[in-house]
């Protein structure tokens, strides 16, 4: 079963600000990695398939190594795009502050998302979170922003509105060596489950009740060339957790 980390109250302010919002502005930090980008593309995967208009917005440019991730292209740069961004930021009803914890994170993009009448949520794992939002879902015990997506979307109650596409995002995001990750997936599906591969909780998230099929990129360490990606079918509590549950359950709210 899914443990809360988020507190309840959060959760139904979320609920509230999503249901009421058309249009939604995710951002995340400068020099975006790959937590700042599957954290933003799993909530943007969730948001668009609740017919939000949903824009992603990051400083600069990420690194090609991210760029097999669904929906990445669409991805706007803020150093390159300035006008359009400004107005996207300024039209948002929501604003969704992404892996970060102070304004100066965002570079030059932090000017207009302050001036913006939009709500603001952050979402983040990082200390020390400054107060410049209005949900502020900060929890430093956890591993990663993209974990913090999985939960509140699960605790909001649309897990099985999680696509194929927000799973890989997700699941990219909670893991810091990606080439590690898909070893681990070889292992998994040839051999049973690795044992001590992660952090303890890296992502023993939650028991999921249906398989699910995700393509990941074929990396290997000093080598982050995009190549073609393999595909692995694996039952989604290996991709979430490294526990086999004793029976199929859903991620309760």
């Amino acid at each position: 079963m899914l443990t809360k980390v988020i507190d309840q109250a959060k959760i139904d302010h979320a609920i509230k600000w999503f249901e009421r919002a058309d249009k939604i502005v995710i951002v995340s930090h400068v020099s975006p990695d790959g937590d700042a980008i599957g954290s933003s593309l799993g909530l943007y995967h969730f948001l668009d398939s609740q017919e939000k208009t949903v824009n992603v917005i990051v400083p600069n440019a990420f690194p090609d190594f991210l760029k097999w991730m669904p929906g990445s292209k669409d991805i706007l740069l803020y150093d390159r795009y300035k006008d359009f961004a400004d107005k996207l930021i300024a039209e948002a009803d929501v604003i969704c502050c992404l892996d970060f914890n102070a304004l100066k994170r965002i570079d030059d993009m932090a000017d207009a998302v302050a001036a913006s009448p939009a709500r603001k949520m952050m979402i983040d794992h990082h200390l020390y979170p400054e107060e410049f939002c209005g949900i502020t879902m900060s929890y430093p015990k956890i591993s990663s922003t993209s974990e913090l997506i999985f939960r509140l979307i699960c605790r909001m109650g649309y897990f099985s509105d999680i696509s194929k596409e927000g799973a890989e995002c997700i699941y990219t995001g909670m893991n810091p060596v990606l080439s590690f990750s898909v070893i681990s997936l070889i292992l998994i599906t040839r051999h049973g489950l690795p044992t001590a591969t992660t952090p303890e909780g890296m992502l023993r998230v939650t028991t999921l009740p249906a398989p699910m099929t995700v393509s990941l990129p074929m990396l290997t360490p000093g080598n982050r060339m995009q190549l073609p990606p393999i595909q692995t079918r694996l039952p989604t509590w290996m991709l979430f957790g490294m526990s086999a549950p004793a029976a199929r359950s859903s991620a309760s709210r």
